[in-house]
């Protein structure tokens, strides 16, 4: 029996045809170029960026996911070495540690290879839309760490500019960080410090006071008893942060203090560690 010549060869390129559509179909919604870029064909939005970043030289790593503009910014001198960092949005977060921190929608990873932690504070601006925050209080937006090991989420000392729809945070630590809203505590149960002991030439914003409530009032001593300064939770954020310094503006000396927060009746006190270079 013969086959026509012209059936074969429509016959191939219908079966060709119908391979590409099957194909094309298959990896439509996003692909990687070479640069390590993941972008939605259709859309033109940017999930995932992998860069190599040199010691010397500063740099901006930026996403353009549907949520809206992902941004970090990598001063120069920020990691002891040329590494690749990788910025991607992460859609499966950790479960929240305490009921004073509510997730938003949008969450994201930092990573390096090797993998170092950078040495100065990196500048994160994560844009968010209306839908993204449902449910959550914008004026009380934040950005959050997640800490692996403590397994909870560390919030960042943040500015929300509910104008241009975007929370803004210094973070010297890679990892998943998601906008969050934080909210006072009902109690003193979950009161914590972090980071602990604190560095400032690590973490030079301060040492956080979180899980507090709407009208705590924390006061700081030494060991001995004698009182460095005075702070209180007037936002309803539910944290306070101490800046290292006594009541007259002068560094606290390295060492243990205590933090003794008062809500009311209730007493809750902590150790604070300061550890000076």
């Amino acid at each position: 029996m013969k086959i026509n010549k012209k059936l074969k060869y429509w016959g191939f390129m219908a079966l060709l045809f119908g391979a590409l559509l099957t194909l094309s179909y298959k990896y439509y919604p996003e692909i990687s170029d070479t640069f390590g870029i993941t972008v939605s064909i259709k859309t033109g939005y940017t999930t995932r960026m992998a860069a190599t970043i040199s010691k010397a030289t500063a740099n901006n790593i930026m996403i353009q996911p549907v949520t809206g503009n992902i941004e970090v910014v990598i001063p120069a001198n920020s990691f002891a070495k040329d590494l690749v960092f990788t910025l991607e949005t992460k859609l499966a977060l950790p479960a929240v540690d305490r009921a004073t921190v509510k997730l938003s929608k949008i969450g994201i990873s930092m990573t390096a290879v090797p993998a170092l932690q950078p040495v100065k504070d990196l500048i994160v601006t994560i844009r968010y839309r209306a839908e993204d925050i449902i449910g959550l209080e914008e004026s009380k937006l934040a950005i959050s760490r997640y800490d692996e090991s403590g397994r909870k989420w560390l919030v960042l000392r943040s500015t929300v500019y509910m104008a241009e729809k975007k929370v803004t945070a210094l973070t010297n630590h890679l990892s998943i960080f998601a906008i969050i809203q934080n909210a006072a505590a009902v109690d003193l149960n979950g009161t914590k410090v972090y980071p602990n002991p604190w560095n400032p030439a690590v973490a030079p914003l301060g040492v956080v006071i979180d899980g507090l409530t709407k009208t705590a009032e924390i006061r700081i001593y030494t060991v001995a008893g004698e009182l460095v300064t005075v702070l209180n939770e007037t936002d309803g954020n539910g944290r306070s942060i101490w800046n290292g310094k006594n009541s007259e503006g002068n560094n606290a000396a390295s060492g243990i203090y205590i933090a003794v927060v008062k809500n009311g009746s209730e007493l809750k006190r902590v150790k604070i560690g300061i550890e000076r270079r």
